[in-house]
């Protein structure tokens, strides 16, 4: 079973999310669209419904050996920070996750906060080496 890639991913929850409309044609048509995609992806809404509540794998813990984010371009400190889950908060956890499949770049607000995220993950993966 492979992996959809994360722009079908996005395309398909965005066409569900119109099966919400107040409008019965927008319904309809959202329906058939999201049914087109999912035969494009090579799938049945049973695979779909499926992969959708199947256990999340475990969260990966690094080992103490493992660097805390440092200097890179956004997308790797966002993996790197995203890689410490018992050390992030929940809304670090939510405003990451949001930045990893953004589409557009940062914009500098999101990349000041990203940076506070980075600083105080460091100073918790510091805290956390000391004995």
């Amino acid at each position: 079973m492979s992996v959809a890639p994360a722009k079908d991913v996005e395309r398909l929850a965005r066409t569900l999310g119109m099966l919400g409309s107040d409008h019965d044609g927008e319904v309809v048509a959202a329906a058939r669209a999201a049914n087109r995609q999912v035969k494009v992806l090579g799938l049945d809404w049973r695979e779909v419904v499926a992969r959708a509540f199947r256990p999340a794998p475990p969260a990966r813990h690094p080992t103490s050996a493992a660097a805390p984010p440092g200097p890179g371009g956004a997308h790797d400190q966002i993996a790197e920070c995203l890689a410490w889950p018992g050390l992030l908060s929940a809304w670090e956890t939510g405003f990451l996750t949001s930045l990893r499949v953004q589409r557009t770049p940062l914009s500098p607000r999101q990349t000041a906060k990203l940076a506070e995220v980075v600083e105080r993950l460091q100073a918790r993966t510091a805290a956390r080496a000391r004995p």
